[in-house]
């Protein structure tokens, strides 16, 4: 499956947001999107999932898509179901709320370091960090062909960031699966992406550029060997010039 947005462009009533904006998204490709507050990069995001509709260009997989889209918004409650508690909420992506379900959904929960005695508790009782987490688990267990995340690390400590991160790397790379994310934190993109956009001002529209990610899994790994890499440093070139 590739993601295709070709020539993309979108206004708001005083504001030109995308002015012939180019965008591929490659099987097993994650792209990172960075950029200052305002720039444009959820407007983006929503363009991608048909809640906005683009003043004029296209967007299309490749061949034609029938699989699942899973989106992770900034605030994970969005996508959480508040009147259901946290083993239910899995289980409803899981698809199946049957009690055969429950132990996948167990595991599932475990795994994003939510333990089992907070299966049974409503939404509005956890922190936004275990909030968050629920996200990410209800996420995975939906298994969607294309992920759509928007600052999905900005809630958790540095040790689940860093899981969070390759977990989502592990899922796509190499996959037929695609995966477009948002964070404002670099090294968290250069964890897990192979291509960042760099979204800047200009007088007719949000100016972009791109840079390839090509590092290897072992220095993806290491927060000193991300910064002390050429690819690193010439991102922050191109952000700051």
């Amino acid at each position: 499956m590739k993601l295709e947005v070709k020539s993309l462009s979108f206004s708001y009533p005083k504001e030109i947001i995308f002015n012939n904006l180019n965008l591929d998204i490659d099987p097993g490709q994650i792209v990172g999107i960075w950029g200052v507050n305002g720039i444009g990069k959820t407007t983006l995001l929503k363009l991608l999932l048909g809640i906005l509709k683009p003043s004029s260009g296209l967007i299309e997989f490749k061949p034609q898509f029938v699989g699942k889209i899973g989106y992770l918004p900034q605030d994970p409650i969005d996508v959480l179901l508040p009147w259901k508690s946290v083993i239910e909420n899995v289980m409803l992506n899981i698809g199946y709320e049957k009690s055969e379900k429950r132990e996948e959904a167990l595991k599932n929960l475990c795994d994003y370091g939510i333990d089992e005695s907070y299966r049974d508790v409503f939404i509005k009782e956890l922190s936004g960090g275990y909030q968050q987490r629920l996200g990410w688990a209800c996420l995975f267990a939906a298994k969607p062909d294309v992920f759509i995340l928007d600052e999905p690390f900005s809630m958790q400590d540095l040790n689940w960031t860093n899981k969070l991160a390759f977990l989502l790397y592990k899922e796509v790379f190499g996959s037929e699966k695609i995966a477009l994310l948002i964070s404002h934190d670099p090294i968290r993109l250069f964890q897990c992406c192979q291509t960042i956009v760099i979204l800047k001002n200009a007088t007719n529209g949000t100016n972009y550029h791109k840079i390839d990610v090509s590092l290897g899994i072992e220095i993806r790994k290491s927060i000193e060997k991300i910064i002390g890499h050429q690819d690193y440093r010439d991102f922050m070139s191109k952000y700051y010039e």
